[in-house]
């Protein structure tokens, strides 16, 4: 791969940065953790030169992660990791949080309208927690390290106090007005001068009490006994539903992973309920039939990958769900004569109307979450991806635990079968219903080479994750970027509804090209964030992408 970019090679859209001057980039012979907090990636980084491997990292880092970043993952919300070992089969696990068994699909209607702030805000946005049955399920069957001692490394630092991010501080007052409206969140992130700020250190002796019982009894002292009692309190009194006998019942879903080939490389993803292993590799078959690298990023070429993702995120719209419940057709889907057919419909001189894509309208995704890389000595690959949804998800704080409720029940089409505002029907697939996971864009994804596997990447920010990644794979493999310019630099995203192309920045003489080639663009600041780690024959390189203020770390020995 190539490790250096001249901007003079490419249009004006990638030679636009304004991004901080974060440090994005690091390499390392004996492992790497990619996230966007940097002090989940120092406390991955040193399980891994303590001797453990990748999942030990991923358990530390993921945890961590919810510490620092409560705003966007914890133990709290839910996700999905994609696991790929030096040797032996690949492994894709779903700890996606589950809708409360009393769930059915009117319960955000009122007189027949849909009442949106209950999917988001309260007690009834919240469904069943999964990231804590996530980490020991694949720490039980892959990890290394014990148990006990890594997730007291993490209770150790919630006890003890960090500094307060500058990401951090900025997402605590981003909406003031809810956190008035939520007095016991605000009450957990509140120094002596108000809300912390940024270098102010962050204590929370709730969760560490909580993680110290995780540590010694696993996920019974979550899922069982006082502590459901008590979330299970605290949502009810916010207008929730969720019962002890939710948590009790949860369980953890080993799946088989989504699996495609790209230019002779193979690409391992994540299955729904997670959209994005599909959605990735269906993309990649469209576009596997130009050739990316003589196009180059002129508009042609950028126009070609914005119709591929027309056309995934339409059949996404129509075809996923949790395929528990609904029947998903993936292996038409991810299929390479499925590709063809649609490839034949994509004009390399304009675009086509709107419902010749798709005509269902899409699932709402939300922005948040956090993703982490790994990859360690002994080569195996991690990436996972968790999230509470929106920023401090339902916003529901069980002060006596230390954590922020998901509102992952807004990712649910939460009014199915009625029109929206260009005519689009949703379906059943992504409706609401007892025990179901919500459809999600995280997308964890694994390409390997020969056997051997050379990438691990993921993202945060609802919808735009999918197209973060798509353009993070693309960049390594077909562009031959450098990882820190695969995730630095500014990227595009069209989801087929709206009708619109986002682009973080552009030149007015490229966004002429664009328009004359049908799309509407709109210049919009990113949502999106990549984590990447690249195995090359010298190491490892990690890459966090800066408009998270992220960081890498690498294993030091």
């Amino acid at each position: 791969m190539k490790s250096t970019f001249v901007c003079h090679q490419i249009v004006t859209l990638l030679c636009i940065v304004t991004m901080s001057s974060v440090v994005s980039a690091e390499t390392s012979k004996h492992g790497m953790v990619a996230s966007d907090t940097p002090i989940a990636s120092e406390m991955g980084a040193k399980v891994l030169e303590d001797g453990g491997n990748a999942v030990d990292a991923g358990v530390v880092t993921l945890l961590t992660l919810g510490l620092a970043s409560p705003f966007a993952s914890g133990i709290g919300g839910g996700g999905f990791c994609v696991y790929q070992p030096a040797e032996g089969e690949a492994a894709a696990l779903d700890f996606r949080e589950k809708a409360p068994a009393k769930a059915h699909p009117n319960l955000y209607i009122k007189d027949g309208v849909l009442d949106n702030e209950a999917t988001l805000r309260g007690g009834l946005a919240s469904g069943t927690p999964g990231e804590i049955a996530g980490l020991y399920a694949i720490h039980e069957r892959y990890g290394k390290l014990p148990w006990k001692d890594l997730v007291m490394r993490v209770a150790t630092l919630a006890s003890q106090g960090h500094p307060t991010t500058e990401l951090m501080d900025k997402r605590l007052r981003l909406r003031p007005e809810r956190m008035e409206a939520f007095p016991d969140l605000k009450k957990a992130y509140t120094g002596k001068n108000g809300l912390l700020e940024a270098g102010e250190t962050l204590k929370n002796q709730p969760l560490a009490d909580l993680l110290t019982r995780v540590a010694n009894e696993g996920p019974s002292a979550f899922y069982k006994g006082d502590v459901p009692r008590q979330i299970v309190e605290y949502v009810k009194k916010s207008g929730g539903i969720l019962e002890v006998s939710d948590f009790e019942k949860y369980h953890v879903v080993w799946r088989t992973p989504i699996r495609g080939t790209y230019r002779g490389f193979e690409v391992i993803g994540m299955p729904p309920p997670s959209s994005g292993g599909i959605a990735t590799v269906q993309m990649l078959n469209i576009l596997e039939a130009w050739d990316l690298k003589t196009l180059g990023q002129s508009t042609v070429g950028l126009h070609l990958v914005v119709e591929a993702m027309k056309h995934a995120f339409a059949d996404r719209a129509r075809y996923l769900g949790d395929d528990d419940f609904v029947e998903v057709p993936r292996e038409k889907l991810i299929s390479k004569e499925y590709a063809a057919k649609q490839r034949v419909r994509v004009r390399p001189w304009t675009t086509l109307e709107l419902k010749e894509y798709g005509d269902h309208m899409p699932p709402p995704d939300n922005a948040g979450t956090s993703h982490m890389s790994v990859g360690d000595r002994d080569h195996n690959m991690l990436a996972c991806t968790s999230t509470v949804n929106t920023v401090f998800g339902s916003m529901v704080h069980i002060p006596e635990l230390g954590f922020v409720m998901n509102n992952q029940m807004a990712d649910f089409t939460a009014q199915p079968g009625v029109a929206n505002n260009y005519g689009l029907i949703g379906n059943m697939q992504n409706a609401v219903e007892g025990g179901k996971r919500p459809l999600s864009s995280m997308t964890p994804t694994i390409i390997r080479k020969n056997g051997e596997s050379v990438l691990a990447v993921g993202g945060s920010g609802g919808p735009t994750i999918i197209s973060g990644t798509l353009f993070g794979i693309i960049r390594i493999l077909d562009y031959e970027l450098s990882p820190e310019d695969a995730v630095t630099l500014p990227r595009m995203h069209h989801q087929w509804m709206p009708e619109k192309l986002f682009v973080e920045s552009m030149a007015e003489s490229e966004q002429a090209v664009l328009k004359r080639l049908g799309h509407e663009v709109v210049i919009r600041p990113a949502w999106t964030a990549v984590q990447m780690v690249l195995k090359t024959k010298d190491g490892y390189i990690g890459a966090s992408d800066p408009r998270k203020l992220g960081r890498p770390a690498g294993a030091k020995k």
